[in-house]
C-alpha cells in the first residue's frame, strides 16, 4: 500500500472496468496523493463506480495533470459529478471528454468548474460531446480565460450552430497559444466560416487546421485561404478532406499557398471539383522556395489527363515530399508517366506511395519499377486493383529486393498475379525482413504459386501482423500450408480467409493452430468459408481462445441451432473486447436469438453488428433487441437488410434506437415497413438519430404517409450523408417534397438512391449553393441526378 501512495499514472484501457471493480479501484485511489495522469478511455460500464472514482481524486487534486474520459458513457449526473471534481483540481493541463454524447446539460458543470483552470489548460478535447448552440455559447466564455490553451478538438459536434460566433470572439483572448485547431463535421456555413476566417489572423502559432467535412463553407471558405496568409510563419497541415472545392476557392487557396513558408500536409480527398485550380496550387509549391513540404492526399480528386502532367511538372521542384495519396485518379491516361518521372526526384526520402486503383499499365510498371529503386525509406506501397501492370509487375517485385528493406505495408490485391509472378515475389520476401502488412486478397490465380509465398512468409517475415488471402481460391493443401505459417508467425493479429470455400480438412489444421494464437488475434474473418458439422468443435476452441478478439465475421456459414449454441457460447467466455460481429445471412433462427440474447449481455464493447439476410428469426427480435439495450454498448452500426422484421417480433427495436444515440449507419433494407412499427422506429430516428451518417429504406415498401414522415425525420438528421430509397412505391409529390427538404437541410449528401418507379420527377433542382445545379431526368424507371460538388445516383 506504500508503493501504491507514490503511484503516478493509470490507464485503464478498453472496457476492462465494471462497476464493482470501480468501486474497489476508488478505495484504492483514495490512498494516492501524487496521481498525475488518469486514463479510463473505453470503459463504459463504471456506472456508480465512475462517482466513486471522482470522489476519491480529491487527495490528487494538487498533483493531477492529464484526465482522460474519452468514451466512457458520461451521463449528465455523471458528468455533474466530474464538474464537483474539477473545481479541485488546480493544475489539470489535459481534459479529454472526446464521444462522451450523453452529458446533455451536465456539460454546463464541467464547463463552470474550469473556469479557475484559465492559466494550466492546454488542451481540450469535446470531439462527439454533441454540443448545442447554447453549451457553445457557454464554453466561449470560458475559453476567453485560457490563455495557454494550444489543442482545441469540436470534431463531430454539428448542432453549435449560432453559438460557434461566441467561440471564435473567445480566441481573441487565447489564440496566441493556440497551435491546433479540429473543426471537421461541424456543419461550417458560410457566415461562421467568414467569421473564422477574421480571427485566425491573430493566431500567432496555429500549426494544425482541420476543417474536413464542412462542404457548406461557399465563400467563406474563400475568406479562410485568404487569412491563411497571416499565419504563413507556422501552418504546417491543412485538411480540407471533403470540403467541395470549386475552381474559384483553388485559385484563392493556391494564392496562400505562396505565403505559407512552413507548409507540410495538404489533404485534398474527395475534392472532385478543382478543375483548373487544382493546376494552380501546385504551381504555387513550385514557388516557395522551401522543402517542408512532406505529404500530399489527392486521393479521388478526379485528376484529368492534363492536371496529372501539370501536377507531375510541379513535383519536379518539391524535393522533400514524403507522402503521396493519389488512389482513385484512373483518368490520368500518359498524365501517369509524368507524375511517375518525377517521383524520382524525392524518392530517397519517400515513406508512402499510394496507386490504388489507378489504372497502371504494363509501362508504368516499368517507370516505377525505376524509381522504387532508390526509394531506400519507403514504408507503405499500395498498388490494389492494378491488374493490367503484366510485366510492369514483375519489375516492381524485383526492385523490392533494392528498396525493400524498411517497408512495412504492401498491397497487392486484386492485382492478377500469376504462378510466375508469386515466384518472384517468394524469393524476394528475404529482403522484406520488416513487413507487418501484406495483402493478395482477390488472386485468384495464383495456384501453386500462393504456397511458395506462405513458405517465404513465415521464414522471412516474422514481424507479420495482417495478412489477407480472402478470395484467392485456396485449397487443401494451401489451408495446411496456411495452418503453419499462422503457427510460426506468431505477431499475427489480423487474419482474412473470406471467400475460400475449398478448403475443406485444412480448415480444421487452421481452427487448431488459432488456439494457440490467442494472444495476438484481434482480427478474424471467417466468411463464407463452408465451416462443416465436424470441424465445429476445434471451430469453437478457436473462438473461445481468442481472448483479445475484436472482430469476428462469420457471414454466410450455415449454423444450425446445435452449432450456433457452441459458437456464442464460445464467444460468452472470449467476447469481452468484441467490438465487431458480422453474423449475415447465418440462417439464424428464433432458438440461435435466444442463445444470441445470452451471449450480446457479456459483449460489452460491441459497437457493430450484422445480422443481414436472417429471415428464420420471427419472435426472436425482441430478446435480441432487449439484450442490446441491457447491454449499454456504444452501437454504431446496426443492419437487419432482408430479416422478414415483424411487429410482434420487433416491438423493440424502436426502444433500441432511442438508446443508441451515437448510431451511425442504420440498414432496414428490404424489410416491409407496414409489419415492423415503423412509424416508432422513425419517431425513434427522429429523436436520437443526431450521429446517423447513412440509412438505407431500399425495398421497404415506404408509402405515401410514411414519406411524409420520413421528410420531417430528414430535417434533423445533421449528419446525414447517403441516403437509400430505392424500390418504393413513392409517387411524384413525395420525390418532389424529399426533394425539397434535402436542397433545404441536407445539401452536404453524398449520396441518393431513387431507383424503380415508373412516375415522372422535377426536370432541374437547385441546391443551397445558388450557383449549382442538381439535375434529373427519367428513363426506365431509373433517375439519375449529378451536381458538380459530388456524384449523386438516384
Amino acid at each position: 500500500m506504500n508503493s501504491f501512495k507514490n503511484l503516478s499514472c493509470i490507464e485503464i484501457i478498453g472496457n476492462n472496468l465494471f462497476e464493482n471493480s470501480a468501486i474497489e479501484l476508488a478505495k484504492l485511489l483514495k490512498k494516492c496523493s501524487n496521481l498525475e495522469k488518469i486514463d479510463f478511455t473505453g470503459n463504459r460500464q463504471m456506472n456508480e463506480g465512475f462517482n466513486d472514482i471522482l470522489e476519491s481524486l480529491c487527495k490528487s487534486k494538487y498533483s493531477l495533470k492529464h484526465l482522460i474520459l474519452e468514451d466512457c458513457d458520461v451521463n449528465p449526473f455523471q458528468a455533474r459529478s466530474l464538474g464537483d471534481t474539477l473545481k479541485s483540481c488546480m493544475f489539470l493541463e489535459t481534459l479529454n471528454l472526446k464521444g462522451n454524447y450523453r452529458m446533455d446539460y451536465g456539460i454546463n458543470y464541467i464547463f463552470d468548474s474550469i473556469l479557475h483552470l484559465g492559466q494550466y489548460l492546454k488542451t481540450l478535447n469535446l470531439m462527439n460531446c454533441q454540443l448545442n448552440s447554447y453549451q457553445a455559447h457557454k464554453l466561449g466564455n470560458i475559453l476567453t480565460n485560457m490563455s495557454n490553451l494550444n489543442t482545441l478538438n469540436l470534431q463531430q459536434n454539428p448542432c453549435l450552430e449560432i453559438g460557434f460566433k461566441d467561440i471564435l470572439e473567445s480566441f481573441s483572448q487565447c489564440s496566441s497559444k493556440l497551435t491546433i485547431l479540429n473543426f471537421d463535421y461541424i456543419n461550417l456555413k458560410e457566415k461562421n466560416a467568414t467569421l473564422l476566417s477574421n480571427v485566425l489572423v491573430s493566431f500567432v502559432s496555429l500549426q494544425t487546421l482541420n476543417l474536413r467535412g464542412n462542404r457548406q463553407m461557399n465563400e467563406g471558405l474563400n475568406d479562410i485561404f485568404k487569412s491563411l496568409i497571416h499565419v504563413g510563419k507556422t501552418l504546417k497541415c491543412l485538411n480540407l478532406q471533403e470540403c467541395s472545392l470549386n475552381p474559384n476557392q483553388a485559385e484563392n487557396l493556391a494564392y496562400s499557398i505562396q505565403y505559407l513558408h512552413r507548409f507540410e500536409h495538404l489533404n485534398l480527398k474527395c475534392n472532385e471539383t478543382m478543375e483548373n485550380g487544382f493546376n494552380s496550387i501546385f504551381r504555387a509549391f513550385e514557388s516557395v522556395l522551401n522543402d517542408c513540404s512532406k505529404n500530399f492526399n489527392l486521393e479521388k480528386c478526379n485528376i484529368s489527363e492534363e492536371q496529372a502532367i501539370s501536377f507531375g511538372n510541379s513535383l519536379k521542384s518539391i524535393k522533400s515530399l514524403e507522402i503521396l495519396n493519389l488512389s482513385y485518379n484512373n483518368q490520368t491516361a500518359t498524365g501517369m508517366t509524368c507524375i511517375l518521372n518525377s517521383i524520382h526526384v524525392f524518392a530517397n526520402n519517400l515513406t508512402s506511395l499510394s496507386l490504388e486503383n489507378c489504372d497502371l499499365k504494363e509501362y508504368h510498371g516499368f517507370i516505377l519499377s525505376n524509381t522504387l529503386k532508390s526509394a531506400y525509406c519507403l514504408r507503405l506501397l499500395n498498388l490494389k486493383g492494378n491488374f493490367n501492370m503484366e510485366n510492369g509487375m514483375n519489375e516492381i517485385i524485383k526492385s523490392l529486393s533494392i528498396s525493400g528493406n524498411c517497408l512495412e505495408y504492401l498491397n497487392l490485391k486484386k492485382c492478377n498475379l500469376n504462378f510466375s509472378q508469386c515466384e518472384i515475389l517468394s524469393n524476394n520476401m528475404t529482403y522484406l525482413k520488416s513487413l507487418d502488412t501484406f495483402n493478395l486478397a482477390g488472386n485468384c490465380n495464383m495456384e501453386k504459386g500462393l504456397n511458395i509465398i506462405l513458405k517465404s512468409l513465415y521464414i522471412n517475415c516474422r514481424n507479420l501482423k495482417y495478412l489477407n488471402l480472402r478470395n484467392c481460391n485456396i485449397d487443401q493443401h494451401q489451408a495446411d500450408m496456411l495452418s503453419l505459417a499462422i503457427k510460426m508467425l506468431r505477431s499475427l493479429e489480423t487474419i482474412d480467409i473470406n471467400n475460400n470455400d475449398c478448403m475443406n480438412d485444412g480448415l480444421i489444421n487452421i481452427f487448431k493452430t488459432l488456439e494457440n494464437s490467442g494472444k495476438s488475434i484481434t482480427n478474424l474473418n471467417l466468411s463464407n468459408i463452408n465451416i462443416q458439422p465436424n470441424q465445429d468443435f476445434q471451430f469453437r476452441k478457436a473462438i473461445e481462445l481468442n481472448f483479445y478478439l475484436k472482430k469476428l465475421n462469420i457471414s454466410g456459414n450455415n449454423l444450425s441451432e446445435n452449432r450456433c449454441s457452441n459458437i456464442f457460447q464460445a464467444l460468452t467466455i472470449s467476447g469481452n473486447n468484441l467490438v465487431h460481429l458480422n453474423l449475415e445471412n447465418c440462417n439464424l433462427n428464433d432458438y440461435s436469438a435466444n442463445e444470441l440474447s445470452l451471449t450480446i449481455r457479456s459483449l460489452t464493447s460491441l459497437e457493430i453488428i450484422i445480422f443481414n439476410k436472417n429471415k428464420n428469426i420471427r419472435y426472436g427480435w425482441n430478446k435480441l433487441f432487449q439484450a442490446l439495450i441491457q447491454s449499454h454498448i456504444n452501437l454504431k452500426r446496426l443492419e437487419l437488410q432482408d430479416c422478414a422484421l415483424n411487429k410482434e417480433g420487433s416491438n423493440y427495436l424502436p426502444c433500441l434506437l432511442r438508446h443508441s444515440s451515437n448510431l451511425q449507419i442504420l440498414n432496414l433494407m428490404e424489410n416491409n415497413c407496414t409489419d415492423m412499427n415503423f412509424d416508432n422506429i422513425l419517431d425513434a430516428i427522429n429523436t436520437s438519430g443526431r450521429n446517423l451518417q447513412y440509412l438505407d429504406l431500399q425495398g421497404c415498401n415506404l408509402n405515401h404517409d410514411l414519406a411524409k414522415k420520413l421528410i420531417n425525420t430528414i430535417k434533423n438528421l445533421h449528419l446525414l450523408i447517403c441516403l437509400n430509397l430505392s424500390e418504393n412505391p413513392l409517387v411524384q409529390s413525395d420525390l418532389n417534397e424529399i426533394f425539397n427538404a434535402l436542397y433545404l437541410f441536407r445539401d452536404d449528401m453524398k449520396s441518393l438512391t431513387v431507383k424503380g418507379f415508373n412516375t415522372s420527377v422535377p426536370h432541374v433542382l437547385y441546391s443551397s449553393n445558388r450557383r449549382r445545379k442538381m439535375e434529373s431526368t427519367n428513363s426506365d424507371g431509373e433517375i439519375k441526378k449529378t451536381r458538380m460538388t459530388n456524384n449523386v445516383y438516384c
